[in-house]
């Protein structure tokens, strides 16, 4: 079975979350151990402690509350702040999954108060039970914890997101540190008429176009396997590994049949349709960190002025679509 790029970018997101959420669990048990000492039970509650179950157990039990936790995220909370500022989505993501831990601690409480005394659910007993370990320091303390890691779990998430899985991975691992050289197929992609497009719309009507456009051409990469190396004014400049050279091409397509879908809703909106041309072109580059005040993963070489150039050329004899350059 073939994975597409989406799932598989959610895929890893999910193994990511749930593993930083399994290692929050093994240094909350070992900071416990120090803590606890030699005793054999909870101070506060006197329940029997067992360090080698608490090994165990709470390390699967977080790696389990992350899986649940980002498979919200992915499949509910995303959908909903897509249009939201990296500060607003944080805040709503880590008070949403706060109230999701407490919920779902709230519950787990009351289940095993209830199996422990026998009785129903929402017994009075049961019910004085859960009380009393939500009055506890212990509980709010785990509750703290939770939300710390929560919080620095989610913003490794959103700048992951926000400066491309790959780049930032890239960074923690050091991969190009050193300069590397690789093949690589650049798409230099530009909007047509950029300047009259800027002023028939005015700035700020200009800019959601723009956005717009750069959203369409998105969602056509990912489901391409390229990635989005930058951002140049009016132009997106997009990359692929050599061995999926042809992913390029049908990126382009993709785009073309996007925007053609979307032409409809382009002209209620902005009385406008976006035209572009891309040129496409393959080759050894040189890819390496770059910077001391503010760092960037650099691609250097002859491939990437060649592209730009072959994109000239399509504009100058009045192309609309496309042009592709040989690799020598």
């Amino acid at each position: 079975m073939t994975v597409s790029p989406a799932h598989r970018r959610n895929l890893l997101k999910i193994v990511t979350f749930s593993t930083l959420w399994g290692l929050g669990g093994i240094i909350f048990t070992l900071v416990e151990r120090g803590v606890i000492g030699g005793m054999k039970a909870y101070p506060s509650t006197g329940v029997a402690y067992e360090f080698m179950n608490n090994l165990i157990s709470i390390p699967i039990a977080t790696f389990v509350g992350g899986f649940i936790l980002i498979g919200i995220d992915i499949l509910v909370i995303n959908k909903r702040v897509q249009d939201k500022s990296f500060t607003s989505i944080l805040l709503i993501k880590g008070i949403s999954f706060l109230i999701i831990i407490l919920t779902t601690t709230t519950f787990a409480g009351v289940f095993a108060t209830s199996a422990t005394l026998g009785r129903y659910p929402f017994h009075p007993d049961v019910i004085a039970g859960v009380s009393e370990f939500f009055d506890n320091f212990a509980f709010w303390s785990i509750i703290i914890y939770a939300g710390f890691l929560n919080v620095l779990f989610l913003f490794m998430i959103e700048v992951s997101d926000n400066l491309g899985t790959s780049v930032f991975w890239n960074f923690f691992s050091g991969k190009y540190h050193k300069p590397k050289v690789e093949q690589r197929v650049f798409m230099f992609l530009d909007l047509k008429g950029s300047t009259y497009l800027a002023e028939k719309l005015g700035h700020q009507t200009y800019y959601e176009f723009l956005n717009r456009f750069f959203e369409d051409v998105s969602s056509a990469v990912l489901s391409t396997w390229g990635e989005i190396y930058q951002y140049v004014g009016d132009e997106v400049v997009i990359h692929w590994p050599w061995d999926k050279a042809e992913s390029s091409i049908v990126c382009f397509f993709k785009i073309k049949q996007k925007i053609d879908s979307e032409r409809t809703a382009y002209t209620e909106h902005f009385g406008i349709t976006p035209e572009f041309r891309v040129g496409i072109h393959g080759g050894l580059v040189s890819i390496g960190e770059i910077g001391t005040l503010k760092k960037d993963i650099l691609y250097i070489g002859d491939v990437l002025n060649a592209t730009s150039r072959i994109q000239e050329i399509c504009k100058k004899q009045g192309e609309r679509n496309f042009s592709i350059g040989r690799h020598t």
